[in-house]
């Protein structure tokens, strides 16, 4: 099972999920002439003609930046994967059943009581483990270790196709370990960018008050936090540049990777 972090990650991600007013699954139509909109005439705005009566029934609810027939896909289905989870939690499926440790899974994600009483505790093992790195060595085990129990750091990774060869499943590497979404928010200079790097720090050093650390040095921690993503970001490429292929493809085989080794 996985650790109370990946837990806690798990229950904000569904209560963010499930945060609509009707939580039950409905039907949903695949394809209707009652999503179209005939008044249009489609050589004028065929996406209107096509979809001009869905999107006047179906605006952007307010908890959403966005929605789309997609959406609305995945919000269903939330419900419906809600709906299996609270039936597993109940406590009636078969013990040592894959129902029962769902079932157990999701209600120690909802076990709140606990959670607030734990508080940051169970994360303690980890913050050592990062307190005990002295050298190279012991920083490339631990990023291995962290990675293992569902934390990413430093790099993203995962087994995709090959985007060459597409009959391959491959080890896939890219760029991470920065918290904000994009280089830019760290590098650019404009007054949208100071504000989120300043809301950022504030909310580093709220979570290191929140550990019993006093304001002063969370503050400083947080400065540090930033300082260090800051420079992680410069050697991220750019979207753009990301945006090329080419520019994210570079396959190797193992030795060629293990030649990477940090030195």
């Amino acid at each position: 099972m996985r650790t109370i972090l990946f837990l806690l990650i798990f229950l904000l991600i569904f209560n963010s999920s499930f945060s609509q007013t009707d939580d039950k699954p409905v039907k949903l139509k695949g394809f209707s002439i009652e999503f179209m909109d005939q008044s249009v005439n489609p050589g004028d705005d065929f996406y209107k003609y096509v979809n001009g009566a869905w999107l006047k029934n179906n605006p952007v609810p307010p908890q959403y930046s966005r929605w789309g027939a997609f959406s609305e896909i995945q919000a269903n289905n939330d419900k419906i994967i809600k709906e299996i989870l609270q039936d597993a939690a109940k406590g009636t499926v078969l013990q040592g059943s894959n129902s029962q440790k769902i079932g157990d899974l999701y209600f120690t994600a909802m076990d709140t009581a606990r959670i607030e009483n734990e508080r940051h505790t169970p994360l303690i093992p980890y913050f050592n483990k990062i307190d005990a790195v002295k050298n190279t060595d012991d920083l490339i085990k631990t990023i291995a270790y962290l990675h293992m129990n569902g934390i990413g750091n430093s790099f993203g990774v995962f087994a995709g196709q090959d985007d060459k060869n597409s009959n391959n499943i491959i080890p896939n590497f890219n760029q991470g370990g920065i918290t904000l979404s994009d280089r830019d928010y760290y590098l650019k200079d404009d007054d949208r960018s100071k504000e989120i790097r300043q809301k950022y720090m504030e909310h580093i050093a709220k979570m290191f008050m929140l550990t019993g650390i006093d304001e002063a040095a969370s503050k400083n921690y947080a400065e540090r936090i930033l300082a260090f993503e800051t420079e992680w970001a410069r050697n991220f490429l750019p979207r753009v540049i990301m945006r090329n292929p080419d520019s994210t493809y570079h396959k190797m085989t193992m030795d060629d990777l293990k030649a990477m080794h940090l030195t």
